[in-house]
């Protein structure tokens, strides 16, 4: 495990004991410091937190990461996701807590705490810590754990003693916190009723990539060049992409898949001798995937049918945009609600591959729409899915509910 603070820092003790105390009075300040707290995952395949630090950072905040990490790197993440290895997860999660304790220490005068995304513990754990001075609490629940893991992955039973402590968990946690964060309203309206939590608490902060810088040309060979990157969880909709192809045989239009997780062992088997799919096993860095959009012409989405899939906009949306590429996508209220008024992807029903079929061959035959809908794609990115743009609808919601030292001041990007 590795375990990190960074930025500036001052000793401090703390009692350890929680009980209930009234907020200190926040002064006014130029400058915030922010803490980002907790076991939230890093770098690849996992730009929440980092892309949020960084916007925070580009608009002059200073932010202290406090992190002892649970796994390392996507694969961690997936295979416990799966189902395996509940005791290592909850051994690694004592570690991080041991670890997040000594750390928070060192930590210093700051004006509040972001628990990053899948901090359920980690907030509960902040809790007990931040008993003397206690600073605004916003807890990331990007991925809710009972929706993911009951509802979405069906890991679970509902009425089955993992299923009833992971919400009795997420409840507390969200109770101990000032406010929750989701991606979408959707989701902050489910989050809202799942936890119990009164009205206005959920805010909705939209999904995040780092800028890759201005986008490459569209590649201009034949055939149409297609990219879905998946963890093969039921949300993304892999099988209805896998049809697709099927229906497609190879008519213009090459699509690769690249990745593995959930039902890849199931999914795997009916590509095989579909014309012009590619297959990939496995996770590639940021670089790698990276390389592959510049070479593509269109980015997928989601196709799920599940109800989760209805309320996200994935990250994998966001980094196609962000790359400058065509992205299609299925529709729903969440992706409704970022797309609709904007001309900046191609939506077609959930797990309907003649509709995504008929929706490729349209690209294929007019590469002027392709151009049109990815050029449109890059300007929402940069107005609503880039770092700073995030960073500033976070500090929107902090204002709105009277968490920030001088709200007045935000205007700037500066507290």
């Amino acid at each position: 495990m590795t375990e990190s603070v960074h930025g500036e820092s001052a000793a401090k003790s703390i009692p350890a004991a929680a009980v209930e105390r009234p907020r200190v009075a926040q002064p006014k300040v130029e400058r915030l410091r922010i803490v980002w707290f907790g076991s939230y995952s890093k770098g690849a395949g996992y730009p929440r937190s980092d892309t949020l630090i960084a916007g925070l950072r580009g608009l002059g905040h200073e932010v202290v990461e406090v992190h002892a990490p649970l796994f390392h790197g996507v694969s961690g993440r997936v295979a416990t996701g799966a189902g395996g290895g509940l005791v290592r997860t909850a051994w690694a999660q004592v570690r991080s807590a041991i670890a997040l304790s000594r750390l928070w220490f060192r930590v210093g005068d700051h004006h509040l705490v972001v628990v990053g995304s899948g901090g359920v513990a980690d907030a509960i754990l902040l809790r007990f810590l931040q008993n003397v001075e206690r600073r605004p609490m916003v807890l990331d629940a990007f991925i809710p754990l009972y929706d993911t893991v009951v509802r979405d992955r069906r890991l679970a039973r509902p009425e089955s003693l993992r299923a009833r402590t992971l919400l009795a968990l997420e409840r507390f946690s969200a109770r101990v916190a000032d406010v929750v964060l989701a991606d979408t309203e959707s989701q902050a309206s489910l989050l809202t009723d799942d936890l119990l939590l009164p009205e206005g608490k959920a805010a909705a902060v939209p999904v995040c990539q780092p800028d890759p810088g201005e986008p490459e040309p569209l590649p201009e060979d034949a055939p149409l060049r297609v990219l879905l990157v998946a963890t093969y969880i039921p949300l993304h909709g892999v099988e209805t992409v896998v049809e697709c192809a099927r229906l497609l045989n190879g008519d213009g239009v090459k699509i690769t898949i690249v990745g593995t997780g959930q039902e890849f062992d199931r999914i795997a088997p009916l590509a095989r001798d579909v014309p012009d799919l590619e297959v990939v096993a496995g996770f590639e860095s940021t670089d790698e995937i990276a390389a592959r959009l510049r070479a593509s012409h269109v980015g997928l989405g989601i196709f799920g049918t599940t109800e989760k899939a209805a309320r996200v906009v994935p990250l994998k949306a966001a980094l196609v945009l962000a790359h400058g590429r065509a992205l299609v996508t299925r529709t729903g209220p969440a992706a409704d609600e970022l797309l609709a008024p904007t001309s900046a992807a191609i939506r077609v029903p959930p797990g309907d591959p003649d509709a995504l079929a008929a929706a490729l061959r349209t690209l294929r035959d007019d590469r002027e729409s392709v151009a049109r809908v990815a050029a449109a794609g890059r300007v929402l990115y940069l107005r609503a899915l880039a770092p700073e743009a995030v960073a500033k609808r976070l500090l929107d919601v902090l204002a709105e509910r009277s968490l920030l030292p001088d709200a007045g001041a935000r205007e700037t990007g500066t507290v």
